[in-house]
């Protein structure tokens, strides 16, 4: 017995359209729109023009107990207001600038301090400071070198008095400036290894640190 039913034919358009299949975009062929930029450039952006750290009252529990009259006369002192007008007018900073300032606050409180004082100050730790050699200089007495005289009055020397930093003086505050740049630029390279590992900015495109490891064997 013949089956009475039939089953018409899909019309041509519809099997050529079956056989399409959903088109795939390989992510690594997308191009990234995002500003490239370093991280000194990200933080400084951040702690200098977007100025978070202020919607904190400070850089850490210390300066979060001054008052709203000693921080404004702080910020007189230093012509930070004019910086910080626009937050302090109530616009909120981008939200990026959040995102980079929660990657610091993970920070051990050294570093971040350091990480945020630099940023804020659009600089980097001072690893040359100026140590003023030791020498030998005549002791004055009314503008005049103060002499030794002989039992006649006439002179026979001149007092002397040292003037600068001895060498070991010179020394230590030299390692003591190239330690604490190197213990800043090791916090930007934790920091960039993180941010760019969890990729999670939206206007920026983070790159390099955007500083010398080590700017005293440069020439």
């Amino acid at each position: 017995m013949q089956n009475a039913y039939k089953i018409a034919p899909l019309p041509r358009e519809s099997i050529g359209a079956s056989r399409k299949l959903p088109r795939t975009v390989n992510p690594s062929t997308v191009a990234d729109t995002r500003t490239p930029a370093t991280m000194r450039e990200l933080l400084e952006w951040t702690y200098a023009r977007q100025i978070v750290q202020r919607d904190e009252g400070g850089f850490g529990p210390g300066e979060a107990s001054i008052s709203a009259t000693g921080r404004v006369c702080g910020d007189l002192a230093t012509g930070a207001v004019i910086r910080a007008q626009g937050m302090k007018l109530g616009i909120k900073a981008h939200a990026d600038a959040y995102t980079v300032h929660d990657f610091v606050r993970r920070l051990q409180a050294g570093e971040r301090q350091l990480v945020m004082r630099c940023a804020e100050d659009e600089r980097t730790p001072d690893w040359c400071p100026r140590c003023p050699p030791l020498r030998v200089v005549a002791e004055l007495k009314a503008g005049l070198p103060r002499t030794l005289k002989d039992r006649r009055g006439k002179p026979v020397a001149c007092v002397i008095d040292y003037e600068g930093w001895p060498p070991a003086r010179a020394e230590a505050a030299l390692w003591h400036a190239r330690a604490t740049y190197e213990t800043w630029h090791c916090a930007l390279r934790i920091l960039r290894d993180a941010m760019m590992a969890a990729d999670a900015l939206t206007r920026w495109r983070l790159t390099g640190i955007g500083a010398e490891r080590e700017p005293w064997g440069v020439r």
